[in-house]
């Protein structure tokens, strides 16, 4: 029941955007409409501000991820939800594709409405119509779980690098053309080698070794 009446709702916007644009055919009413149903279609929140980085238009995904609704987000920007720390990064992104007018692609952090930290990867690209007026449209993309797996993996290779350096004999390991990949501080020390990371970046002679 809820799913229907987002759909209405998605209907009704539609609709009122519509009429409320001096478009010149119908064939550009139905446009309008048919965009508003895609950005509503996709998980991934979708924005449009104009040149005072206000939202201008958003989708379901937008609002769900703010826990808002579209009418408390409309005509407001960043600072009037997120912490200042934040709400500058986004408007410093925006500003630079109003200028420049060139794409951006930025990792972020924003705190949704449950005070939890997400990371996003955010997109953004600069429209302008007819009439001159600028908008910035972007999309956001929820990599919280991606970097949350990352810093796993790398906390369990400095574990693993910690236990190989407690090892009392010289370890190594190669790739298939026999180029270093890593080693433990014993076998850098034998083979003269300060830091560990520069181990792999050669293959010491037979005479570094001895």
């Amino acid at each position: 029941m809820e799913k229907d009446s987002k759909k209405y709702e998605s209907r009704d916007e539609a609709q009122e955007l519509t009429s409320n644009c001096p478009l010149k055919n119908q064939q550009e009413n139905f446009s309008v409409a048919f965009v508003l149903q895609i950005i509503n279609g996709t998980d991934d929140p979708i924005f449009v501000k104009d040149r005072q980085h206000r939202w201008v238009l958003l989708n379901d995904a937008f609002c769900k991820l703010l826990g808002r609704s579209r009418e408390e987000l409309i005509g407001k920007s960043d600072y009037d939800f997120f912490a200042k720390a934040e709400a500058d990064v986004f408007w410093e992104k925006d500003e630079l594709v109003f200028v420049t007018g060139i794409s951006n692609e930025n990792e972020e952090v924003l705190t949704d409405e449950r005070g939890l930290t997400r990371f996003i990867s955010t997109k953004k690209f600069l429209f302008e119509d007819d009439a001159g007026n600028k908008f910035v449209v972007g999309s956001i993309r929820d990599i919280t779980q991606y970097k949350q797996v990352e810093a796993e993996l790398r906390q369990s290779k400095q574990l693993l690098q910690l236990v190989i350096d407690n090892i009392p004999q010289g370890i190594f390991w190669k790739d298939r053309n026999s180029v270093y990949l890593g080693c433990n501080q014993n076998f850098a020390r034998d083979a003269c080698v300060l830091d560990v990371r520069l181990s792999m970046k050669k293959t010491p002679s037979r005479t570094e070794l001895m």
